[in-house]
């Protein structure tokens, strides 16, 4: 068996983040069984992290992984933040936007790396957007269960998804929508909801304007207002307003829990 050099993979510039276009980003991709899907990707975003890049042993660690990516034009809102669970669209230096899909993934044998020098300055995605990317990755296995009963009370109100895409556009500095509902459970179908909105808006609060807040309370008031449920209280705030305790109180909710089974429509 062929002795490998794992610590050339360092040596090599890898690290997290490297974005790898062609022609090497066909070389990597050539071997996989799903070359029909990735093939009119772009480029590759390496999303291991760089302790597992560069361990050891192989045994511990086979594999990396990389996101295949599209470059488009403009940022959509609806895919910023990570507010849609399966795009998110990333902006790198002025004028390079990315596409991740997260059913677009590369696998890749670590091995393959030693024998595969980048440049020092190879294009990397910044670690704070990096940062941003993974949070989404992750949110597909992390996210909170909501009861069955709550989400279909959610789902039958009239044309809640395009709303909820219209008011992305509105304000593109509504990062993430929290719930705490009560009781957290199942109840019967004449019971009622008490949902509490936490609305987080991009930015640092002294740096913001604030002229709409009350503009957006209105109109999530109006959005989610249906039988069953009782909003107590909608609130907003900037990222340096929100505490870690509210976040164990709080639950991160996206658009995507008013999705009819297996019909999602970005």
């Amino acid at each position: 068996m062929k002795e490998v050099d794992l610590g050339k993979i360092q040596k090599n510039n890898w690290k997290q983040g490297v974005i790898v276009e062609n022609p090497l980003k066909e070389r990597l991709i050539s071997d996989s069984q799903f070359y029909d899907r990735l093939k009119d990707s772009d480029g590759l975003v390496l999303y291991t992290q760089d302790c597992d890049l560069i361990n050891l042993s192989l045994d511990k660690e086979p594999f990396v992984e990389f996101f295949c990516v599209k470059k488009v034009e403009s940022i959509n809102n609806n895919f910023s933040f990570g507010k849609n669970p399966r795009k998110i669209h990333v902006k790198v230096g002025d004028d390079i936007i990315y596409e991740f899909d997260i059913n677009k993934r590369l696998v890749v044998d670590r091995s393959v790396l030693t024998d595969i020098s980048l440049d020092v300055g190879n294009q990397r995605i910044p670690k704070n957007e990096m940062d941003v990317v993974l949070e989404w990755f992750s949110k597909k296995y992390s996210r909170p269960a909501f009861p069955d009963a709550f989400n279909d009370i959610i789902r039958d109100i009239p044309k809640i998804d395009r709303k909820l895409t219209k008011l992305n556009s509105e304000y593109p500095s509504i990062k993430r929508l929290f719930f705490s509902i009560e009781p957290d459970r199942e109840i019967a179908d004449t019971d009622n909801y008490h949902l509490t909105i936490r609305i987080l808006l991009a930015g640092l609060s002294f740096e913001s304007d604030v002229e709409n807040i009350d503009e957006i309370v209105l109109k999530f008031e109006e959005l989610f207002k249906t039988e069953r449920i009782i909003i107590d209280e909608i609130v907003c705030s900037y990222e340096d307003q929100m505490t870690i305790y509210e976040l164990g109180i709080y639950s991160h909710w996206d658009k995507d829990y008013t999705t009819v089974r297996n019909n999602f429509s970005d």
